[in-house]
Parts: structure tokens; sequence; C-alpha cells
């Protein structure tokens, strides 16, 4: 593999650091569901890549890391959206018990917990972008600020859509990715490193920059 694929890896590992540290410099300026988003979906992401690392250099498999990640990632989310959609709860706490069956499922009854989870992974990939998606229309609509950039949810949901709209359809095939040979993972995987730097860069711009707005 080439340097440019390892520092692509090892840049997409490592950035959630950014957001993190962005956060925890910002916590009087956030509420409670925005901070939990902001450290803990980095966290988690970190955490599980250097698990992953780990196991992979140990010859383990760590698919089961993967399972775990998405489930707690997938119900920070939903916490997110709940708070934004109060008025439309149901239908966030709906996708949120499909999404969790189909976690357990996936892990238990189809494949087990050594098999990659892709129904999971596929599923939270189109809830999280129909709903940042939802974000973007209830901001047009209530026109709470004159310029929607001042606001740190703006940050977030362009973040998640850029993220998980660009590796939807990796998500869906990714088994046959896997199973296919590994010229075709040479371009797949870079693809989602450079969809998660962008993602903890452009949260970590959004902190800093509605930090200074609100300075």
């Amino acid at each position: 593999m080439s340097v440019f694929f390892y520092t692509l890896f090892y840049l997409s590992v490592f950035t959630p650091c950014l957001p993190i540290l962005s956060g925890l410099g910002n916590t009087k300026n956030l509420d409670k569901p925005t901070l939990i988003t902001i450290l803990f979906v980095p966290f988690i992401s970190l955490t599980a890549d250097l698990l992953s690392l780990w196991l992979v250099e140990h010859a383990i498999n760590h698919t089961g890391v993967q399972h775990v990640y998405t489930f707690i990632t997938g119900s920070l989310l939903s916490y997110y959206f709940l708070t934004q959609f109060r008025n439309k709860w149901r239908w966030v706490l709906f996708s949120y018990i499909v999404f969790a069956a189909l976690c357990v499922m996936s892990a238990f009854l189809w494949g087990g917990i050594s098999a990659v989870n892709t129904v999971p992974n596929t599923v939270m990939n189109i809830f999280v972008i129909i709903f940042s998606l939802a974000y973007f229309v209830k901001a047009i609509n209530e026109l709470k600020y004159n310029k929607i950039i001042y606001d740190i949810h703006f940050w977030i949901n362009f973040g998640l859509l850029l993220l998980y709209g660009t590796t939807l359809f990796i998500r869906l095939f990714e088994v046959y990715i896997r199973e296919s040979n590994a010229e075709i993972t040479m371009y797949t995987w870079p693809i989602q490193f450079i969809a998660n730097i962008l993602f903890n860069l452009i949260l970590t711009g959004g902190i800093w920059y509605t930090r200074k707005r609100i300075s």
C-alpha cells in the first residue's frame, strides 16, 4: 500500500482529536446534547479505530468492534436528533428502534458478531442523511438566523451529511467490496478516510467559528 493510503488512514484515525479538544475548550457555549455529540461521536470513532488497529496487528477479527461502534454512534446521533426535532420525536424514536433491532439481529441472528454489519450501517447512513436534510429544511423555514453558518447545528449536520452521504453506497455494497480483489478497496477506503477527515475538520471549524461569533 502507498504512502498516500497510510497518510490518509492515520489522519482519519487521529483527526477526531480536533473536535474533541475544540469542544472541551468551548463547553460554556454549547448545550448538553450538542456537547455530547461533538465530544463522544469523534471519541467513539477514535477508540474504535485504535482498538481495531490493535486487533488487526495481532491477527484478531475486529468486526465485533464495528458492531459496537455502529450501535453506540447510532444511539448518540439518535439522542442528538431527538433534541433537534422535539415535535417529531416519534419519528426519531421509531427510526432508532428499527436501527437498534437491526443491530441486535445482525450481531446475534444473521452473520454473527464476526461478520460485517452491513445492514445496520446502511440503515444508520440513511437515517442520518434524512434527519440532517430535515434540519436544513427546518432551519430555512424557521429563519432563526440571519446567516445559518452562525448556528453550530449547521456545521454538525453539514458534516454528518457529507460523511454519511459520501459513504452510503460503500456501506451498501461493503460485503461485495470486501470479498472482491484488493484493487477496489484501494479506492473505496481512501474515500472513507477523506470523508472522515473532512467531517472532523468541519466540526472543529464550526466550533471555533461559532465561538468567535458568540464572543
